[in-house]
């Protein structure tokens, strides 16, 4: 005689009312300031690129060249396509994507801001905005460094495009301190001071990220602007040649790091086996 056992099916945990306006505001945040980003990024671009070269070549050396502004479009479609990712239903309560999201979006109204700043000649706003973007995607890309495991898809839509931007805004911030502070140390020494100084900083960041390699390609990608001008636009070959050896020294050092990071996951995944 069989006793009859009532079935119990899992329970769905409720979620609290706040957390669900919480998460809606994240997820619509990023999506509409990501769009607001892009486009603003793309008139900017242009607009830049049809001004007058010669207010340009007054820039000190560290400043790369105009086709590194190129990567932004990278960014622009990367952000949209992070945005829409993080969108769906499936995803609201990834808790990756919650620790990131209020950072991400704060750093795409920043960027904003920058962009209308500087298009209208404000540079009082522009600054501000700029280093307040820069932070708030460099606590986004923070939590980014130790991920394991992780599948093609999110590290495509949301590693990739929050490391490119983290790696355009750290090039970024040492061309924005040498155009607008004029470098107390003078020019060019006080370029090349300020560039070897942000070289020693990445390096550290890239270290404690495990050698992110969109970071560290992004980096590379500004200091071969940085050397393109200096070598074909300023003339300046000292500080080319500053350059294209910070350039090999950060390559090298970008791909030991991450060859030792690959090794340590490697030896933490046997570690876990040999526990379990």
């Amino acid at each position: 005689m069989y006793s009859r056992v009532p079935l119990e099916f899992p329970r769905r945990v409720a979620v609290p009312k706040t957390t669900r306006v919480l998460d809606g505001t994240r997820r619509w945040a990023n999506l509409l300031l990501a769009i607001a980003q892009g486009t603003l990024a793309l008139a900017f671009i242009f607009g830049v690129w049809s001004r007058n070269a010669a207010g340009f070549r007054r820039d000190p050396p560290i400043v790369p060249a105009f086709y590194e502004l190129a990567v932004w479009m990278v960014i622009a479609v990367g952000c949209i396509v992070y945005a829409f990712y993080q969108f769906g239903a499936a995803r609201r309560a990834d808790a990756v994507l919650r620790r990131v999201g209020s950072f991400t979006a704060a750093g795409f109204l920043g960027c904003c801001a920058w962009l209308l700043a500087a298009g209208i000649g404000r540079p009082a706003f522009a600054i501000p905005a700029l280093c307040w973007t820069a932070a708030c995607l460099f606590f986004a890309f923070m939590p980014l460094w130790k991920l394991r495991g992780v599948a093609p898809c999110f590290r495509w839509c949301v590693v990739a495009p929050i490391s490119i931007y983290a790696g355009c805004l750290s090039v970024a911030i040492s061309a924005l301190a040498a155009r607008n502070f004029r470098l107390v140390l003078g020019q060019p020494p006080g370029s090349v001071a300020l560039l070897l100084s942000a070289t020693l900083l990445i390096l550290v960041v890239l270290r404690r990220s495990g050698g992110n390699l969109f970071f560290a390609a992004t980096v590379a990608w500004g200091l071969i602007g940085i050397g393109v001008r200096n070598q074909f636009e300023l003339k300046n070959r000292a500080a080319a040649r500053i350059v294209w050896v910070s350039l090999i020294a950060f390559v090298a050092a970008a791909a030991w790091l991450a060859v030792r990071g690959n090794r340590e996951d490697e030896y933490e995944d046997e570690d876990e086996i040999l526990e379990g």
